[in-house]
């Protein structure tokens, strides 16, 4: 899975509605199937900062869940296979 390095931010003076790496990272790892814990360890976060990373990406990309969060960014070129 790769993440379009123009379509996140990496620090937060990026605009608001911008996925940081972190949540572009958790997008990318859920469209592979990976669980929560899996991000987890991977990435050296607990769950909740997992599932917090999710839930802001979600709200970033005015998705009404994780599945449709996925097909966004997949669609905008965030993330892809």
């Amino acid at each position: 899975m790769n993440m379009n390095n123009n379509a996140f931010r990496s620090d937060e003076t990026g605009a608001p509605d911008e996925l940081t790496r972190s949540e572009a990272k958790c997008l990318a790892l859920v469209a592979e199937g990976a669980s929560v814990d899996a991000i987890s360890v991977e990435l050296t976060l607990t769950p909740s900062e997992i599932e917090v990373l999710l839930f802001c990406a979600q709200q970033k990309l005015k998705a009404d869940n994780l599945l449709q969060a996925v097909s966004i960014a997949l669609s905008k070129g965030i993330i892809s296979f």
